[in-house]
Order: C-alpha cells, then structure tokens, then sequence
C-alpha cells in the first residue's frame, strides 16, 4: 500500500537514463544525415538481435526536412556496449533538403517511451541546436542553412563508436530539470525506497528526520558533481549493487529496531540514555552520509550518460540537480502523508499498533531493496 501510494515504477532500474538521441549533421550541398541513437528501452534487444530495427524506426520516429521525410539508409551500426556512454542501436538516416542560404524546418514526431534529444551542429549564423522531446512527443525547429560541404562526407562503411555521435549541447534549463525530476519519479525505484527508508528510520521526530535527510542530501549532492565531471569514477557494476545494499542496510536497521530506540526526553537513566542515543544518531548519521554518496554517484553516472560537451556543463548539471532534488521531496511528501495517515488511524486502535506499522514498513522496504540488490548482482 505505502509503495502503491507513491506510484512507483514496477522495474527496479539502474542509473541510467533511458534517452535516445538523433544527431542531424549536413554533410553536403542538399543533404542531411540523420544519426539516431536508440536507448535500450526504446529497443529493449541484446547484441545480435537487431532485425526488425529498420521497422521500428520507421514506426516510432517521424522525421522530415522542409516538408521531405528522411530515410534509413543502409549503415547500421550495433552498439551496445558497458563502456559506451549511451548504450543502444545506431540507425543512419538520409534526409534530402533543399539547398540554399535558408533555415530549412525540422520536424520530429517520437512515439517511443523514451526522451529523445535531437541535436544540430553550429552554423555560421545559428549556434548549436538542442531540443529534449519527451516520450511520444513532437517539436518543429529551423535549422540549417543546408549549404556546400559541412563536417563529414557520408560514408558507405561502419563509422567506429568514436565516430558514431558528437557530444550535444545541453538542452534548456527546464528540460534538464524535467529529467532529473523522472529519474526519481518515476524512474528511481532505487532512490524511493531509500528515501522511504530514511523517513521510517526517523519515525515521528521531524528534527531527526531533518537532520539526516540533510546529511543525505549534501553528501549525494557533493558526489554527483564530482561524479559528473570525472573527480570521482566508480564502476556501475560495482556501484549498483551498493545502491541496493545501502537500502537494505537502513531499512533492516529499522525493522529490527525501531521498538527499542531510546527516548529522547530526560528521564530517571537520562544521562546514559543520552549518551546511547549520541553514539546511535553518530553512527547512523555516518551510515546516511556514505550511502549518499553512493547515490550520487548514482545520479552522476546517470548524468554522464547523456554525453554532453563540455561547454555549458555546470549549469546543465546544477539544473539535473534541481530536478533530482524536487522529485526527492516529492517522495518524502506523499511518503510522509501516507505514512501519518495510517499511523493515526493505528493510535486510535491503541497499544502498539503504530509501532509495529513502522517496523512492518520497513521491512518490507528491506524485503524490496533485497530484491533489487539479487537483481543487479545476478544481472549480466
């Protein structure tokens, strides 16, 4: 029921964020190539498995150039790789335009489930075009002019996978923060069932919660953006399972706990209470602090996936931050009056109905995050 609540997503998945991308570049007098990038999830198939590719961009994307529909040309490159930023299958397209010193429009219509970030290079009068369309989604933009010889004449070979897509410039402010609010909500399986583990591991002191949702969050802010831009680099078949382990960890903490945590009110023992009670929020306020760092890292690697250039970074990343953190709070929000609701209702009933709520919760956030954990260990 508390999970159900949130809205959660069914499929716990990892740091990564699912977007496709279509690099337009003109390569000659009247012509466009079209580089389309799909993301796993926009075609859900492994190493090998790449018929009926041709169909699905034909069905999930609607290109055309000044009224001219592009089309796939012969060049597929398979690209599905660990260590590629943005694993996924590479389709070429050609896209017949008119030549000429004008703009020319660009139309996309996407009908897959993915983000999709269209790009088009700097011209001599246009800077760089970048535009997120989201999931079954549409934009219009003028681009071009498509004149003489610009960057690489077409090929009738496989590019490599360095060759295979420049690194884009970042989309608005806005479109960024969208994204990194979806790889919270509803994306970030992962990332709700920490968060609810946080609040459960409070229980009712605001000031506690408080205290350790700050720690979590400096620390997981500090690491996304040493992540990001490449102080700090940790694997993600490594980081992954951490991420998982991280929620058992909390939400275990206190399923078995939560009867026994000491009172915070003075009492006939309260010197010794008080000294049991520092030494506990200590060491959990350290546990808090390394896990978030572990989830930023997290969001870092997820960041780094879109491939972006350089120009304009910092301020692509602080709105990806924004995003992550009004999709945190939105967690805790609807976490927070789920779980008020049904403890009042469980104080009427008397006894230790409430506690007992709360211990169930979080094991069964434990149970969960268990579940995640065998899943990224076992995955290939």
């Amino acid at each position: 029921m508390l999970l159900g609540s949130l809205g959660v997503a069914e499929h716990a998945r990892a740091h990564h964020l699912e977007v496709s991308r279509l690099e337009l570049r003109p390569i000659r007098a009247g012509e466009l190539r079209g580089r389309l990038l799909l993301a796993p999830a926009a075609f859900p198939s492994g190493p090998g498995e790449a018929d009926g590719l041709l169909g699905r961009v034909s069905t999930g994307l609607e290109l055309s150039v000044a009224g001219v529909a592009c089309r796939a040309a012969p060049v597929l490159v398979e690209l599905w790789t660990e260590s590629s930023p943005s694993p996924g299958h590479l389709v070429d397209l050609k896209c017949p335009a008119p030549s000429g010193a004008e703009p020319v429009e660009v139309s996309v219509l996407w009908r897959e489930n993915t983000d999709l970030l269209v790009t088009y290079p700097r011209t001599a009068t246009r800077p760089e075009l970048s535009v997120l369309v989201a999931p079954h989604g549409r934009t219009a933009f003028a681009a071009g002019p498509v004149g003489p010889s610009v960057g690489t004449e077409a090929r009738n070979t496989r590019p490599t996978p360095a060759e295979t897509m420049n690194a884009p410039a970042a989309p608005s402010f806005l479109a960024l923060v969208r994204l990194g609010l979806r790889h919270v909500l509803p994306d970030g399986f992962d990332h709700v069932l920490f968060v609810l583990a946080l609040m459960l591991s409070a229980r009712e002191r605001a000031s506690l919660l408080l205290a350790r949702l700050s720690l979590f969050t400096g620390a997981h802010g500090l690491a996304l953006y040493a992540g990001a831009l490449g102080v700090v680099s940790v694997p993600s078949r490594v980081l992954e399972p951490l991420i998982a382990a991280s929620i058992v960890v909390l939400a275990a903490r206190t399923a078995t706990s939560a009867g026994r945590l000491p009172s915070l009110a003075p009492g006939p023992s309260a010197p010794r209470a008080s000294e049991r009670t520092v030494q506990r929020e200590l060491t959990t306020g350290l546990v808090v602090s390394l896990f978030g760092l572990l989830h930023g890292l997290g969001f870092a690697g997820a960041f780094r996936s879109l491939g972006l250039a350089h120009e304009r970074l910092i301020s692509a990343l602080f709105a990806f931050h924004i995003g992550v953190e009004f999709g945190q709070c939105a967690v805790l929000l609807l976490g927070l009056v789920a779980v008020g609701a049904i403890v009042r209702r469980a104080r009427r009933r008397g006894g230790r109905h409430a506690e007992h709520l709360v211990r169930g919760a979080a094991a069964l956030v434990a149970v969960l995050g268990a579940a995640l954990l065998m899943e990224r260990l076992w995955s290939p």
